[in-house]
């Protein structure tokens, strides 16, 4: 795993971590997470602005033009209009963010933790789906345990930030981050010891064998119809098919972690009745 270090701190810290990655450019899940960028946001500025006079009277002032923006892009959310929503929430968005930059000076320590926050966050969230896909094939309860208290350190450092106490936030953030190398390091020692790499590989091999078969069987169903040998063709046609619905079974318990050795040698069976096939054709 690429070493998770802290950059150095902006407005783009606080906004990164705020605006979940839109992956799905479909717009109602881009009008969904920009809304919840917008509480996030909201939240933190309501939580910060007793700090100074001046901040406390641009928050309220702007809150008091973006919360309508956000209560109509809502009604426009129910009514199915969610292009429309979308663009009133990135106007909404845009006025908390004005905020952000003019007392960029002020919140310098909590845009640093917050930058950092964003980073730790992206590679838990990585590793998170990483233990998903391996928990199918190894047992990773230990390392989930670890990936949980992450989670809860990065929760307790967000609140540490909102109260004015991001040194205190490093401190967690470290923690979270040390925690996490050493579940990287827990997963990796557990894939290893199940040998799954090596199984992994050797599926793939069986799978290109499958795929190497199936292609030399069509091009012998082509050969055998050209020669009006109608029977033999359809034999042929015939294992290829039971080679294509073992592949698709195996693959399936393949997702599910539900392979047996069976469900292997059942595959390597029908491959040699391939190549078998192959040979006597051939010769």
């Amino acid at each position: 795993m690429r070493k998770i270090v802290w950059a150095v701190a902006g407005l783009a810290a606080l906004s990164l971590l705020m605006i979940p990655a839109l992956a799905n450019n479909h717009q109602q899940a881009l009008a969904s997470k920009l809304l919840d960028a917008y509480e996030n946001v909201r939240s933190y500025l309501l939580s910060v602005k007793d700090r100074d006079a001046n901040l406390s009277a641009t928050v309220d002032d702007a809150l008091s033009r973006a919360d309508p923006l956000v209560e109509e892009a809502k009604s426009l959310m129910e009514s199915g209009d969610y292009e429309g929503a979308v663009l009133r929430l990135r106007e909404a968005l845009a006025i908390l963010r004005d905020v952000l930059k003019q007392f960029k000076e002020p919140l310098k320590d909590d845009l640093k933790a917050f930058n950092a926050l964003r980073r730790l966050s992206y590679w838990l969230h990585r590793m998170e789906g990483l233990v998903r896909r391996l928990s199918k094939y190894v047992n990773v309860t230990s390392v989930q345990e670890e990936l949980d208290a992450v989670n809860s350190l990065i929760q307790e450092a967000k609140n540490l930030i909102s109260s004015g106490n991001a040194q205190e936030a490093f401190s967690k953030i470290e923690e979270a981050r040390n925690l996490l190398k050493q579940a990287h390091h827990d997963l990796r020692e557990l894939v290893k010891e199940s040998n799954l790499t090596k199984k992994l590989r050797a599926m793939k091999r069986v799978f290109k064998a499958s795929g190497a078969c199936i292609s030399r069987l069509n091009w012998l169903e082509r050969e055998l119809m050209k020669k009006n040998m109608t029977a033999e063709a359809e034999e042929v046609r015939k294992l290829k098919w039971d080679i294509m619905d073992q592949v698709k079974e195996l693959r399936g318990r393949l997702r599910d972690g539900n392979v047996t050795k069976d469900d292997v040698q059942a595959l390597v069976e029908l491959l040699r009745r391939c190549k078998g096939t192959l040979n006597e054709y051939r010769g």
